[in-house]
């Protein structure tokens, strides 16, 4: 779907989910892309097997992203350069073949989201990214958050990030302003474990994760009913919130349903 106009997308009812997948089994679709002179605003979406779920392309649109759920796409969203800043909240980025979000030349703000178990990172930040995460969950990736080149700038509070291989992977020159978030254990060494950075390599930004959490934040990532990643039966499940692995799992055979479907 591309976009060039303004494509404003919300939910059918209170209960159920706009769903956008390929109708042929097996082969990935193109998404929804919002060109340079379109505007995209998106709630209550759930977009299966796409090859990017949501793309702003360079020089178009900052995108508003809202309680949505974005999976098994080879990548979740993906951010290029806008005059704004690009907002998600409230949103589900799980399981993508590569990555939950992409960002190039962009400004974003993440709020109150999960990004889970996808291939490669959480967030690969590509260059000049300036994002702020607060109130998330991100967990189960391979990499949390990585920077590849430039400048890149990050601030985290408030956030999970607990349960990845590697939480902070940074190969840009600035520091990230990482300050009060729950790492997955209270011992400094073995938060600066999961963390590669300017410690480990002269030339790299460090991260700052001064003032971490001792316990995991019970309102963090989104806080979306596990009836939402499906608009099939949604009223008749009870509420669930995307809170770990568990929920993924349970949910797993489903999705693929509707993909293979």
């Amino acid at each position: 779907i591309e976009v060039v106009g303004i494509l404003a997308v919300t939910e059918a009812s209170e209960d159920e989910r706009a769903i956008l997948r390929n109708g042929v089994a097996g082969q990935l679709w193109g998404g929804i892309s919002v060109e340079k002179g379109g505007s995209g605003s998106f709630s209550g979406l759930e977009i299966l097997g796409a090859d990017v779920g949501i793309t702003s392309r360079q020089d178009g649109p900052a995108v508003d992203i809202e309680n949505c759920v974005i999976t098994t796409c080879m990548n979740g969203v993906r951010l290029e350069r806008s005059r704004d800043r690009h907002q998600i909240r409230n949103s589900v980025l799980a399981a993508n073949r590569k990555n939950g979000v992409v960002v190039s030349l962009a400004k974003f703000d993440l709020i109150q989201s999960t990004v889970m178990a996808n291939g490669e990172h959480g967030i690969l930040l590509k260059y000049y990214g300036n994002g702020k995460i607060q109130n998330c969950t991100i967990t189960q990736n391979p990499t949390a958050i990585r920077s590849t080149v430039y400048e890149t700038k990050l601030e985290m509070a408030g956030t999970n990030i607990a349960g990845n291989r590697i939480s902070i992977s940074v190969n840009t020159p600035n520091d990230f302003r990482c300050r009060g978030n729950f790492w997955g254990a209270v011992n400094p060494i073995a938060i600066a474990a999961q963390i590669h950075d300017g410690y480990d390599k002269p030339g790299r930004g460090r991260v700052d994760f001064t003032e971490f959490a001792a316990k995991p934040f019970s309102e963090a990532g989104a806080q979306l009913k596990q009836g939402a990643l499906s608009g099939s039966g949604a009223t008749q499940r009870p509420p669930r919130y995307w809170q770990g692995l568990s929920v993924l799992s349970m949910r797993q055979g489903e999705v693929e349903e509707e993909v293979a479907g």
